[in-house]
């Protein structure tokens, strides 16, 4: 038996320069450090994680993570036109991921779990953008739109595992009537298929008709782009009390999210439709 003391002082620091570009339009620069201790799972982690169906492993040896990270963002929040671009670069030192670990499958628990263990890479360089968007064209309609995506790789320019991949969602707002609280939306959700995924596939012996067998196990390929739309009724029933008719995944798209583990096991959930009532206190 021992006793574990980990003892550790977070630093942060930032600075920033605003320009203002007429009187619509903002320029923003800001360069922030910080430091990021490791949580109790990431030291602790010794056994099977029940939600997800793997074996996670955590490292009493990880130190603090050190990140140095530049943004710059254009703003403009006046108008029928408004948006919110963001450019960022993050270069992370020690930065702690949870990835599959060498051994594959544990199997010493009347099953086979796969196994992840978290571990500590030198250095990751981190890049990638936010972009919010709306326009109004009418008091009755109004359009938007926010994108994300994210690069990062190691120093030797392998690629992290679970990142996610390029995100678009588009929202169409409808309200006919001026003096009554009736809204229609539209929306839009296309999420491309990530290319920059590491290899962690590992090959799996087993007994197949009295003979041992070996068959590839894939755990690395990134499902396919996928496009859901989706839909909404929202009114006033009363002064305090909010109705609303929620559609999602209209189509019945079957499709996986890169970012659930559990998408090895099932595809995400299919056609929805929803009726949510709220009374405001």
């Amino acid at each position: 038996m021992t006793q574990q003391r980990k003892n550790f002082g977070n630093l942060s620091a930032s600075a920033g320069i605003k320009q203002h570009l007429g009187n619509t339009i903002d320029l923003l620069l800001n360069i922030g450090y910080i430091t990021r201790s490791p949580n109790p799972a990431e030291l602790f982690s010794d056994g099977l994680h029940h939600a997800l169906a793997t074996i996670e492993l955590g490292d009493l040896r990880l130190t603090q993570e050190r990140a140095v990270k530049t943004l710059v963002s254009a703003e403009k929040k006046t108008g029928d036109f408004q948006f919110a671009l963001t450019l960022y670069y993050n270069r992370i030192n020690d930065y702690i991921v949870l990835q599959p670990g060498e051994a594959g499958f544990d199997q010493a628990r009347n099953s086979a779990f796969l196994i992840r263990e978290y571990v500590q890479l030198p250095q990751v360089n981190m890049q990638g953008f936010d972009l919010d968007l709306s326009y109004r064209f009418s008091d009755k309609m109004t359009y938007k739109t926010t994108a994300a995506w994210v690069n990062a790789k190691t120093e030797e320019g392998n690629p992290l595992i679970d990142l996610p991949p390029l995100n678009l969602q588009q929202q169409l707002f409808y309200s006919p009537f001026k003096n009554k609280p009736l809204r229609f939306g539209l929306r839009s959700e296309y999420v491309a298929e990530q290319t920059q995924v590491p290899d962690f596939n590992f090959d799996y012996n087993f007994f197949e008709n009295g003979n041992i067998a070996t068959r590839l196990v894939d755990i690395s390929s990134a499902p396919k782009a996928y496009h859901l739309l989706g839909f909404s009724v929202e009114t006033n029933l009363a002064k305090k009390v909010d109705i609303r008719l929620i559609g999602e995944n209209l189509f019945n798209v079957d499709y996986r999210n890169y970012l659930n583990r559990l998408r090895y096991f099932a595809g995400e959930t299919g056609r929805n439709i929803r009726v949510e009532l709220s009374y405001r206190f």
